[in-house]
């Protein structure tokens, strides 16, 4: 019997206890739903539960046919961030609840949740040493003491996307964590 997977979590818990995985890790401004981290890689997580159409088409985004890859750099920045905090490789990754077509976008893997799990297992190769995951760790910790406002952050995202549909430029500071 096929299992089915409603959120992140309920997928990344699944795997083996070797991956150390922090929740809502904030980095300056940025925002990290999911850090996974064990001796076989590294991974920061975004997860996007909404229902539109989500497609991934000559190397871009598209939700409900607009054009997305605002949510992308963001995504990316905040990844770049963290791999220079945590001096290793991180790989991005937006999960989408839907079935979608998937595929990499300006190097971040855009997959469906029902993927999630194989797409990390996928990479079982030693990459790091114990002591570079605890030193990992180690920074990871008071990242996660404070934790976003989310409806600060939400109003923020709703802010963004109205002044991109309507042409306002945004008053917000460059790199604000975007959380959806």
């Amino acid at each position: 019997m096929k299992i089915q997977h409603l959120s992140v979590s309920d997928s990344i818990y699944e795997l083996s206890d070797e991956w150390y995985i922090r929740e809502d890790v904030v980095n300056d401004r940025f925002h990290i739903d999911y850090v996974l981290v064990s001796r076989f890689g590294a991974f920061s997580v975004l997860e996007r539960l909404d229902r539109e159409k989500v497609k991934v088409h000559e190397g871009s985004l598209y939700i409900d046919a607009k054009l997305q890859d605002y949510l992308v750099r963001e995504h990316l920045g905040a990844t770049k961030r963290l791999e220079g905090v945590l001096k290793m490789k991180v790989k991005p990754l937006i999960v989408f609840k839907q079935d979608i077509n998937g595929g990499v976008v300006q190097g971040v893997q855009v997959l469906p949740l029902h993927h999630l799990r194989n797409h990390i297992e996928f990479f079982w190769q030693k990459v790091y040493t114990f002591e570079e995951v605890m030193a990992a760790l180690r920074i990871l910790r008071p990242m996660l003491e404070s934790k976003p406002d989310r409806k600060a952050t939400e109003a923020f995202s709703r802010n963004l996307i109205m002044g991109m549909v309507s042409g306002a430029a945004s008053n917000s500071p460059a790199g604000a964590a975007l959380s959806f």
